[in-house]
């Protein structure tokens, strides 16, 4: 499943679903939100990717996870050292 799908497929299965970052639960799945995510890659990505390798060049350490489980590594990481 390519990156797109996922973030799409992961979005749909937090429809109905209260989460502690939010204070409502969404109903539905906005299509404008649909359509940002569906256009990110053309239109947002290169420009992250471009300050990200700007912020890098200047010394700013960049990790790049790519997946939810290195997410979720990453993450027990600076839990467990930051608590």
């Amino acid at each position: 499943m390519c990156r797109t799908e996922t973030c799409l497929a992961g979005v749909e299965a937090r429809i109905g679903v209260r989460r502690e970052d939010l204070p409502w639960v969404e109903r539905e799945f906005d299509g404008e939100f649909r359509r940002y995510i569906i256009d990110f890659p053309r239109d947002c990505r290169p420009q992250l990717v471009h300050m990200l390798d700007d912020a890098a060049r200047r010394g700013v350490r960049v990790c790049t996870l790519r997946s939810r489980d290195e997410f979720e590594a990453a993450l027990a990481d600076v839990r467990a050292q930051y608590g």
